[in-house]
Parts: C-alpha cells; sequence; structure tokens
C-alpha cells in the first residue's frame, strides 16, 4: 500500500474527520480508566523534529484506547484542566484533530513548568476519582536541566505520588531533549511508576508505538534511505493468523511504504480488511485475518532513517504433548501438538524440529511428523511423533520446538521439558540347590526390584514368573515372598520349583506395573541352574499289602494327625528360637527416654510365636497409626499397613511405606523429635508409660 507524501494537516484530517467542531465537555465525565496526554508546546514551538514527534505519538495514543477516556493537555508556563472524552468517539475524533493543529502551532512561550502540569494533572485524577490504572503521557523535552538538585529531587516525589495512588506515569523524550535531560526525565517516569521512550531514535519511538498497541514485532527492515532508495523485506505469515500489523517509523514524512500479500497484490486501505493510520512519523498498518504466505513490505527512500517492524497475532500455540517421566536406559517417544483455544489442530504439510539439550549442554535436533510412519500412531491428527534413543542418565531436559512447512517459510516456537527417570529392574540370582528328592520343591532363585540401588516394594501379582527345562515345557513352580510388608509387597522373591529330573533349568520373569504415571514393563531370565532329583526307590508290593492286612484302617488316620501336630510343634518351636528379641531405645530432643523396646509387654502367644515384631497400637506414646516395628540383627524396620505409609520423616524428609532404623536415626513425630539408637544413653526422666 503507498501513502503519497501529505502535509501535516491533511494527515489527521484523513484519520481524525471533522465533526462539527470541538464537543464541549459533559458535566460528568465518562467512567472508566482516564488516559490524559500532555505535550509541551514550548518545545514543538521551538522544533519541527519535536512538532512531528509529539504529534504522531499523541494521536496515536489517543487512537489506540478503546475503553475510558482521553483529554489532551497543552501547557507551558501554565496548564488547563484537562477536558475528557469517551474513548473511540466521533467527538474524541474531533478533539484530536485539534489538539494536533495546537502542538503545530506551539506556545507564545520558550519554557515550561513541569511542576504545573503534574499538579494540574494529579489535581485532575483525584477529583475524577480515577481508578487504578489511569495514566498520564507526558511529552516533552524539559529535564530541569536549569534546576537546582532539590527542585527535581521535589518534582520526583511528586512523581510517586501517581505510583502510590496506583495511577501510571509515562514520559516520551523529544529528540531536542540533552542527554542529561533524557536521564532524569527516565528517574521520572520510573518514580511514577512507568516507563520513559527516547524519542530520539527510530528504535525509541517504535518501542512507545509497540507497547501502546501491544505488539510484540519482529524487526523486518532497519536502514537509512536515500531519497528514492528501496529496501525490500519479506513477511512470512503461517496458517490460521489473526491479524498482520506492520508498524513503520520514520524520519521524514515522503518516506513511503508499500505491503503486498501472497500473489503479489499491493494492499490498500479501501479493501475490507485493511485498515491504516498515518502521521507524520509513524505510520501503522493492520489486516485482519491475513492469507498465510510470503508478503513483502517494500520502502521507498525519503532521505531519512527508517524502521520497519511486523506483528504477527497467531491463535496456535506449539507445545509438547505432556507425558509421564521417560525410562532411563529404554527408548522412548515425544510428541508435540498445535492447538488453538485448546484443541489439537492438524496442519498438513508441517513438522516439528525439536532441539533436545543434554545435561552436558550437548543439543540433539529431532524432526516429529504426522505421517502415520514410525512412533506416529495416526496421520493426519495434528500429533507429531519421534522416537528417540535411551535416556542414559536421570535428568530434566529443555527442548525448543520449531514448527515449519514444506509450503510456506513461517515459523511457530514453542518450548518444553521432558523429563528422564529411572524406573524399576527386575534382576534373577540363580541359587545352587542341593540335591533333592523327586517331588520335593526347592528354592532356585531370588527375584529382586529395585529402582537405582533402592528396593521397590511390589505386589506379587505384578510379576509373572515362570521356570522351564531346556526343551521349553513349563515346571511347577511358586514365587514366595520374602519378608512382605502387609500389603502382601516385597522387594525380593524366592522362585521355588518342583523339578521332575536332574538337570538345567531357566528361570524366567517379567514386571508389569504402574511407576510415576506410566505403565511399564521390564523382564529378565536367569543363567541355566543345575539342579540333581534322586529318583524314588523301587517298591515291593507285597510288603504294602501285607501291612495294609496287619494294620488296621482307622490307625492310619490317627497316625497321620499325630504326625502332622508333632512336625508343627517343632518347626514353631524352632522359628520361635531363631526370632530376634525386641531392642533399642526412642529418646526424646532432650535425652528422655520415650520407649525401651526390650521392656514392652507382649501378649503370650506374641511372646512365643512374634516376639521379632511389635505393634504401633502397643506404643500408646507414639501415634503411628496402622503400623509395626521389625526387629532384625543388623537393623529395625518400621513398616505400614497404609498406602501412603506413616505421617512421619525421617532425617527431615517424608517416610516411606518402609523405614530402617539404624543408630542415631531422627524421627519427626506429631511435632515431637525422636532419636533411635541400640544402646542406652545418659538416662533422663522417662516419658509417660515408657516401658509399657
Amino acid at each position: 500500500m503507498r501513502f503519497a507524501p501529505i502535509v501535516l494537516l491533511i494527515a489527521i484530517l484523513v484519520y481524525f474527520p471533522a465533526t462539527g467542531g470541538r464537543t464541549a465537555r459533559a458535566d460528568e465525565p465518562p467512567s472508566g480508566r482516564h488516559t490524559i496526554i500532555a505535550v509541551d508546546l514550548a518545545a514543538t514551538r521551538a522544533s519541527a523534529d519535536d512538532s512531528r514527534v509529539a504529534i504522531s505519538i499523541a494521536l496515536h495514543a489517543a487512537w489506540v484506547q478503546q475503553a475510558g477516556t482521553v483529554a489532551f493537555l497543552g501547557y507551558s508556563r501554565s496548564a488547563l484542566d484537562p477536558d475528557p472524552y469517551q474513548a473511540g468517539s466521533d467527538e474524541l475524533a474531533a478533539a484530536a484533530r485539534q489538539f494536533a493543529e495546537r502542538i503545530g502551532r506551539g506556545s507564545v512561550f520558550d519554557e515550561s513548568d513541569q511542576f504545573k502540569v503534574l499538579s494540574t494533572v494529579f489535581q485532575y485524577l483525584s477529583e475524577s476519582e480515577a481508578p487504578a490504572g489511569s495514566r498520564l503521557l507526558l511529552i516533552t523535552n524539559n529535564g530541569l536541566e536549569d534546576a537546582t538538585s532539590s527542585e527535581r529531587e521535589r518534582l520526583l516525589s511528586f512523581a510517586e505520588l501517581f505510583e502510590q495512588e496506583g495511577w501510571v506515569l509515562q514520559v516520551a523524550m523529544l529528540p531536542t531533549a540533552r542527554l542529561d535531560s533524557r536521564a532524569y526525565l527516565s528517574k521520572l517516569a520510573s518514580a511514577g511508576g512507568g516507563q520513559g521512550y527516547d524519542m530520539g531514535f527510530v528504535a525509541g519511538i517504535a518501542a512507545l508505538v509497540g507497547d501502546l498497541y501491544s505488539l510484540a514485532p519482529a524487526t523486518a527492515i532497519h536502514t537509512a534511505l536515500e531519497r528514492g532508495a528501496i529496501a525490500l523485506a519479506p513477511i512470512e505469515v503461517p496458517p490460521h493468523s489473526s491479524m498482520l500489523t506492520l508498524s513503520v517509523v520514520r524520519q521524514t514524512p515522503d518516506t513511503l511504504i508499500e505491503l503486498f500479500d501472497p500473489r503479489g497484490a499491493p494492499v490498500v486501505d479501501i479493501r475490507a480488511d485493511t485498515e491504516s493510520i498515518e502521521t507524520p512519523v509513524v505510520v501503522l498498518i493492520r489486516v485482519s485475518e491475513p492469507e498465510a504466505g510470503r508478503w513483502t513490505a517494500r520502502v521507498l527512500g525519503g532521505g531519512s532513517e527508517v524502521l520497519v517492524d511486523a506483528d504477527i497475532q497467531n491463535p496456535m500455540s506449539l507445545q509438547l504433548i505432556e507425558q509421564p517421566p521417560l525410562p532411563v536406559g529404554s527408548p522412548a517417544v515425544i510428541r508435540a501438538a498445535v492447538t488453538i483455544d485448546g484443541a489439537i489442530t492438524p496442519l498438513p504439510g508441517a513438522y516439528v524440529n525439536a532441539a533436545v539439550r543434554g545435561p552436558s549442554d550437548e543439543v540433539v535436533v529431532y524432526r516429529l511428523r504426522d505421517d502415520g510412519l514410525g512412533a506416529d500412531e495416526k496421520a493426519g491428527d495434528g500429533v507429531f511423533s519421534v522416537t528417540v534413543p535411551a535416556p542414559q542418565a536421570q535428568a530434566i531436559s529443555d527442548v525448543d520446538l520449531n514448527l515449519k512447512w514444506d509450503n510456506y517459510g513461517a515459523e511457530l516456537r514453542g518450548t518444553g521439558v521432558v523429563q528422564a527417570e529411572k524406573f524399576p529392574s527386575l534382576t534373577i540370582l540363580p541359587l545352587q540347590p542341593p540335591s533333592i528328592d523327586h517331588g520335593d520343591s526347592i528354592p532356585v532363585a531370588i527375584i529382586e526390584v529395585r529402582v537405582s540401588e533402592y528396593p521397590l516394594p511390589v505386589r506379587r501379582r505384578d510379576i509373572t514368573f515362570n521356570v522351564t527345562q531346556r526343551d521349553g515345557s513349563l515346571v511347577r513352580a511358586r514365587l514366595i515372598p520374602k519378608d512382605p510388608i502387609s500389603d502382601d509387597r516385597a522387594w525380593q522373591f524366592e522362585a521355588w520349583a518342583s523339578p521332575p529330573v536332574s538337570g538345567s533349568y531357566i528361570v524366567s520373569a517379567e514386571l508389569a506395573t504402574n511407576y510415576l504415571g506410566r505403565d511399564y514393563v521390564t523382564g529378565n531370565t536367569s543363567p541355566p541352574v543345575s539342579v540333581e532329583v534322586i529318583p524314588p526307590p523301587p517298591m515291593v508290593v507285597s510288603i504294602t499289602r501285607i501291612v495294609r492286612r496287619t494294620v488296621l484302617w482307622w490307625v492310619w488316620p490317627i497316625v497321620g494327625v499325630a504326625a502332622a501336630a508333632v512336625t508343627a510343634l517343632g518347626a514353631a518351636v524352632v522359628i520361635g528360637r531363631r526370632r530376634i528379641e525386641p531392642y533399642g531405645y526412642l529418646y526424646d530432643d532432650r535425652d528422655r527416654l520415650v520407649i525401651d523396646f526390650k521392656n514392652i509387654r507382649l501378649a503370650s502367644p506374641r511372646r512365643f510365636f512374634g516376639r521379632d515384631r511389635i505393634r504401633a497400637d502397643e506404643l500408646p506414646d507414639l501415634p503411628i497409626g496402622d503400623g509395626e516395628f521389625v526387629f532384625k540383627r543388623d537393623r529395625v524396620e518400621l513398616r505400614s499397613r497404609r498406602e501412603e505409609g506413616p505421617s512421619i520423616r525421617v532425617d527431615g524428609r517424608p517416610a516411606g511405606r518402609m523405614v530402617t532404623l539404624t543408630d542415631g536415626v531422627r524421627l519427626g513425630l506429631a511435632g515431637r523429635l525422636l532419636t533411635f539408637v541400640r544402646g542406652p544413653i545418659t538416662m533422663g526422666p522417662a516419658a509417660s508409660g515408657a516401658g509399657d
């Protein structure tokens, strides 16, 4: 779109049509946030550059407001009360036209009073009961360079009142402002809770325009063009874009800007999808729902520096699809998708490059596609997938995503993280069993489940277990948990088998569980286990018949029951004698004895059969809940029947389902700090109930 050079007032009249003169101020200003645009007329009188910049910034600051009120204030030695107008109204357009004319005329005075304008605006906002977020845009070159340091500090203190009220003070420093004035005016804006913009550079003007319109632009052209010179720049617009905004900052009004769509047609302001506003320094072009493809911006030089920024609004969001952590040591699939308002959007002809940064800062780039091949489950569903090699270490890796098209030059970026964690591993430790009689069972292997070096209790039913002969035939076998906790979980299992003949046997097992939110399967196979089976002795049928004839039939059941009773009693005696007696002490943080495990009184049957275990409900001073202490030769274990474990902390960390108590372990329990020791320490007064 070509904008012909126009004089200042014609440019203003194009966008702000006359509406019959200025509308009188209403008795009550409209509701909403207030915006006051104050221009130092003493500065615009002295410099044509200052005048052009002030007009451009004032008009854009008024035009961008969509709600609340806008008021103009021109000042020099004095300042009149601002007149508010409803944002977006015809009355505001007429007032803006008149204010631009006044800026062009300047002031009869060559000096301005910054105290006067701030006090006038502060009083106006106070009397209007302006809500938080109301703002003053101060356009000036006067940084009180001739004032004393105390006067400057007093003005800074005055500006702080704006921030205390929740209002914002912004300062646009005109091109003729001195360096020390620019530094001071920046401090003034900061004191008022706002920002200072240096209008002496096209980048400073572009920054203010970008903030006014809430743009996040990318620079397309930034150059100094001789008169008649041309600069071109492509602007890649991705599909589904809702708005293309071109912001042009120029030093002279006769620097021209043209915009062409992907078909090469010039964009003109008579198109229904295009709107534009031209001021002496800033040109703004907006195209709604622009066609996807390569647009072209062309600047015709007018002997000035020019900066062209392009902002593309697009509702698409590129991100990784959230998934549980990846298992260390196993290949995994990562997926990404583009969403619009949370819904996955298919993008034909698109692909995603994912740059994964590893623990050592090495970067590996993977290509994700939506073609239904390899790791991708379904073509054209909007989900891009790729299989990545097995992570070798537990880490969190940053991922930079870049969406591209085969037939477009546009890009869409996103970020994410991939987390790799160590998952359970299953180990089979073969045993060397002794010779057994035919028909007997014997342990042939130990199966362990760990996460890294830490034991992981699992349920017996989560493990699929087989013992096979060399020819693959199955052998009768069973899996027995070792030292299970109360809910049938254990991290070690004994594999028992009944081999029919001597030979080598293979133990295989597979664990299927859910870990860290991911369904996970892992397995292992043992080396061959050699077993020698003693065959049964030959039986003499005649002797068996004689015995059956000699002994009465009812004697055999009595003999069987008696033998079973003797066997059970003997086993109970052996097991009872092998159990570990309770030992150890719990002291509080003042070295007072709380529990002496050795002196805990148990019920009579448990003194014999279960003396290596003390239930939590037998310790009234320890409200641990549903759990028990299990005493072993080298440690004491605190086990809980609940899924989440006891509500205690061990050495400052939350306890798990099973806590190992070694000498000096500190327990945090119900606001108390207890220490477990194997032997007694200096005795203090015992707590209530100790030793019960």
